[in-house]
């Protein structure tokens, strides 16, 4: 799968900053949740 599939990068959205595809929840959020090792569903019910 490639990566373009699953993020993007709007101007308009975020200040242009990466996010998930169809939602305004920046990449940076989901890595660093991921890294400090949360679920998914944990990031998902934070944000």
């Amino acid at each position: 799968m490639n990566w373009e599939q699953r993020i993007a990068i709007d101007p308009n959205v975020m200040g242009g900053k990466l996010v998930i595809k169809g939602t305004r929840v920046p990449l940076q959020v989901l890595v660093k949740a991921l890294a400090l090792r949360s679920t998914i569903a944990e990031v998902c019910d934070g944000y």
